[in-house]
């Protein structure tokens, strides 16, 4: 089975939280970076998910977006929503609501 990579950009609590849900689904290869210094993203991931509150990954968002072919998800805790940020806004009040989306777009 060739698995979908997903990279988590940022060492946020919300990201280690992510990580650990979407190690969960066989079908992901889940890859953690941190966002600390410069974005090197050596392997094309088709789909990212970054924590909006974090200043790391704000600063990194310019170059997120700017890679070809990837859908960047942004996860805002406080307002429970994700973003989609080729324009879509999904409400998720709890990480399988979002579990659930993801696994209907793999």
């Amino acid at each position: 089975m060739l698995k979908k990579k997903v990279l988590l950009y940022g060492n946020s609590i919300l990201m280690a939280g992510l990580a650990a849900s979407l190690q969960t689904l066989p079908q992901l290869e889940v890859i953690q970076m941190d966002s600390h210094g410069p974005v090197k993203i050596e392997h094309a991931q088709p789909l990212i998910f970054m924590d909006l509150r974090d200043i790391g990954s704000i600063h990194a968002l310019p170059e997120l977006c700017a890679l070809p072919g990837v859908t960047l998800v942004g996860m805002d805790s406080i307002t429970g929503t994700f973003s989609v940020l080729t324009g879509e806004s999904h409400p998720a009040k709890s990480v399988q609501q979002m579990l659930d989306w993801l696994q209907g777009s793999t």
